[in-house]
């Protein structure tokens, strides 16, 4: 009787009738636990641990109070891993935190004797002034997102317009050169004297039809350069 386990001071997790080992499964939540966000938010935090005892001798003998040594455990992998997050991750990603702890305490308590189901975050006290600063500098943040945003799109539309303004002043060029060809050939062919009229006779059949009213000159006197 003397090597029985004293289960008084797991004072009454996973104990029936104040001396036997519950099998069913537990619920144990754990005290609070001051963390720290990876975005300096000080908060405090409980955990709830579902778990079952699957082997009483180990869960009796392997560590000395089970209940404390998984409690304390546990807030130490809480803490560890809400240090890793930011503020909003406790209510964002609250799921794959819980899953984080999990597996963490899964991998220390495997040889303790019991069955971890499941780790979730309990309760969770903060500033309320906190949560309010951290509400304004995210819309802060994102009014700025937006007009970077603005900025780059408006340079990247001025950017398009002097390309195209570059495009279409290279093709008027292309096109006077063309021009100029045309109107240097025929003062070779037909003479200076004749080439204007010609040439001005050729630019008036391509008019479209719309076309109302065309001004021509009727002096070509130091239009050009002859001799």
């Amino acid at each position: 009787m003397d090597n029985l386990k004293d289960l008084s001071t797991w004072r009454q997790t996973a104990v029936k009738a104040g001396y036997f080992m519950e099998l069913a499964e537990q619920q144990l939540e754990t005290k609070f636990r001051e963390c720290q966000t990876r975005d300096k938010v000080a908060i405090k935090a409980t955990a709830i641990i579902y778990f079952q005892i699957a082997d009483p001798e180990k869960a009796a003998y392997a560590i000395d109070v089970l209940p404390d040594t998984l409690q304390e455990t546990c807030l130490h992998v809480l803490r560890s891993t809400i240090g890793c997050h930011d503020f909003d991750d406790l209510f964002l990603k609250r799921v794959e935190i819980n899953r984080t702890v999990t597996k963490e305490l899964e991998e220390k308590s495997k040889s303790w004797g019991i069955q971890l189901r499941e780790v979730i975050i309990g309760q969770v006290a903060y500033n309320p002034e906190v949560q309010r600063a951290l509400e304004e500098k995210r819309i802060a943040e994102a009014k700025k997102a937006a007009r970077l945003i603005e900025s780059e799109a408006i340079s990247a539309a001025q950017l398009a317009a002097s390309e195209t303004r570059l495009k279409i002043s290279e093709n008027d060029r292309k096109i006077q050169e063309s021009e100029n060809r045309v109107f240097e050939d025929l003062v070779k062919k037909v003479g200076a004297a004749a080439a204007v009229p010609m040439y001005f006779s050729k630019k008036l059949e391509r008019l479209p039809e719309s076309c109302k009213l065309v001004v021509v000159p009727v002096d070509f006197k130091g239009m050009l350069k002859v001799g």
